[in-house]
């Protein structure tokens, strides 16, 4: 629609070619102008001639931009030669004949061709150039304002600079002839951008702006996106109800026009919701649906990721061993693709955000070669704003680093937790047996082994994080240990079939204490040294020394324990 109507704007703008020159010709007869090209018109005088190369030249540049960028998404031309091609465009647009309208279009429409593609680092120079000349010539710039600020307050609003992207915003709602749709996509955004500020009542009142207007031009999609929004804010107010019912309207008109994306966010919300308020098998069946419009989609690998990690963790606490497995391994198959998806993206976002701030850096840096010292502060002011930034992106590198080995270290403790808990259950349907009981405290030596390992891998840990939750993993260690309720069982057991054994201890070892008999009978069943230290809590070498001491004390008897 934006190209369709391009010589229709060039036409209706009234200062098209009034900036940059030292003398400001007629606007009425460059109107003209404009109109003899459309038309195919031939000029009939010599001044006409000359004023017809000035409009030729900027509708050629305009030409220019839109024919670039269809090139290339159409894949006609390389990243590379597109890039050339994109810096020769920007240097022609350098000419003083270019008009600054002219000249801030086609930053918009580049830059927000970049923006789209997530390029965030080739967009923030054009959008500072814009941001520059929406501060300082905002009047000036009558070619396609709307769409310069909504382009100019996405990127802002991308990059979280949300005090710029709230301005922007707010200065469209001020521009004559505004269209309803346009309001309604401007206050939803507004909405957006107080509730990621968690300012939840001025979230809703735009919300409900955005809300009246959808309704009014019958824009079902931005009505269901506005009820989103309401539904996200009574979930975090805790009034549930009503939040799953906003929700449940949001799927079911974006299900209406098909939007699938957007069916699939709802239902993810919804989960999260579900989940909060211990609606865990509502949640399941909300996020199996999130799950199915994602896979539908394709290419949303991040929100994937984040939907299969949540359905794994209720099959988790629901103890449905089956679906646990199933999620964990589709888990395994996506992680490494969503952290490189993710990595790229965040990346791309915090050098967006570097650029941003170095380019400003760089432009302030030169005013202050020629100006006052007070220019000199302002520099000082951003190189430490910049350094703060650099500093942000390595807190936020490092928490993001530390939440992942959260995530694992917990999700480690889950598994050997899970592990005890099947073994023990095991234990407890079986009869008894004393081969049962061997089973059981083998697969515990193995689990106290690998648990032993965890514990010394976090010691030499560097981690704060793994340091500060040591005990976590002691605990669990303590609690795969031989307790008293396992030593009654085991040695039942061991009675009930090895009775013949038993009789001869009691008669001829009588004196045999309560520590050393359970050395005694776990080495019978087979354990070695080192299995029965684990289980017991005590060294191998506290192990070797009883035997010895029982050798001592017995003799040649020793031999027919």
């Amino acid at each position: 629609m934006l190209v369709k109507h391009f010589y229709f704007a060039v036409l209706s703008s009234l200062f098209l070619f009034s900036c940059d020159r030292t003398s400001k010709p007629d606007v009425h007869v460059y109107e003209q102008l404009i109109q003899k090209k459309v038309k195919g018109e031939t000029f009939q005088n010599s001044d006409d001639k000359r004023d017809s190369k000035v409009v030729h030249e900027n509708i050629e540049v305009l030409e220019k931009a839109i024919a670039l960028v269809k090139q290339k998404q159409h894949g006609e031309l390389t990243q590379g030669v597109f890039l050339k091609q994109i810096n020769l465009l920007y240097d022609a647009l350098q000419n003083p004949v270019i008009s600054l309208s002219v000249k801030a279009w086609i930053y918009s429409y580049i830059g927000f061709y970049f923006y789209a593609e997530n390029e965030y680092v080739q967009a923030a120079p054009y959008f500072i150039e814009l941001s520059l000349l929406i501060e300082n010539q905002l009047e000036e710039l009558s070619l396609g304002k709307e769409d310069i600020l909504l382009n100019t307050a996405f990127f802002f609003q991308t990059l979280e600079e949300y005090r710029l992207a709230q301005e922007y915003f707010s200065l469209i709602l001020n521009l004559p002839l505004l269209e309803d749709t346009t309001a309604a996509t401007v206050y939803f955004n507004l909405g957006e951008l107080a509730y990621r500020q968690v300012n939840y009542v001025k979230a809703k009142e735009y919300y409900l702006k955005s809300h009246a207007f959808a309704l009014d031009t019958k824009d079902t999609l931005r009505y269901a996106k506005t009820l989103g929004g309401l539904g996200q804010i009574d979930m975090k107010e805790g009034r549930m109800k009503s939040a799953r019912e906003l929700l449940e309207k949001d799927f079911v008109l974006s299900s209406h026009v098909g939007d699938v994306k957007n069916m699939m966010y709802s239902r993810l919300l919804l989960a999260q919701g579900l989940f909060e308020n211990n609606q865990i098998d509502s949640a399941f069946t909300a996020l199996e649906e999130a799950y199915a419009y994602a896979f539908k989609i394709g290419g949303e690998v991040g929100y994937e990721f984040e939907i299969l990690s949540f359905l794994k963790q209720i099959a988790q606490l629901k103890k449905e061993d089956s679906l646990e497995l199933y999620y964990s391994r589709e888990v395994d198959k996506i992680a490494p693709i969503a952290k490189e998806k993710e990595g790229e993206l965040a990346i791309q976002l915090v050098n967006g955000k570097l650029n941003y701030h170095k380019i400003l850096w760089d432009l302030e840096l030169k005013k202050a070669k020629v100006e006052s010292l007070w220019y000199q502060r302002i520099v000082l002011f951003l190189v430490v704003s910049f350094l703060c930034l650099l500093l942000l992106g390595v807190y936020l590198f490092f928490k993001r680093r530390n939440k992942m080995q959260a995530f694992a270290y917990q999700t480690k403790l889950m598994h050997f937790e899970l592990a005890r808990i099947k073994s023990e259950d095991r234990l407890h349907k079986a009869e008894n047996t004393l081969s049962a009981h061997q089973q059981f405290l083998s697969e515990k030596t193995t689990q106290i082994a690998q648990l032993e390992e965890e514990l010394q891998a976090l010691k030499k840990s560097s981690s704060t994080y793994l340091k500060h939750n040591t005990p976590a993993i002691q605990e669990l260690l303590q609690s795969h240990l031989m307790t008293e309720e396992n030593w009654d069982l085991f040695k039942l057991a061991f009675y009930k079939e090895q009775k013949q054994y038993v009789d001869y201890l009691q008669k001829h070892f009588a004196d045999l204490t309560e520590s050393n008999l359970r050395i005694v009978l776990l080495q019978k069943i087979g354990l070695s040294k080192e299995q029965i230290a684990n289980l017991l809590g005590i060294t191998s070498e506290a192990v070797r020394k009883a035997n010895q001491r029982l050798k001592k004390k017995y003799g040649e008897k020793y031999h027919l324990l």
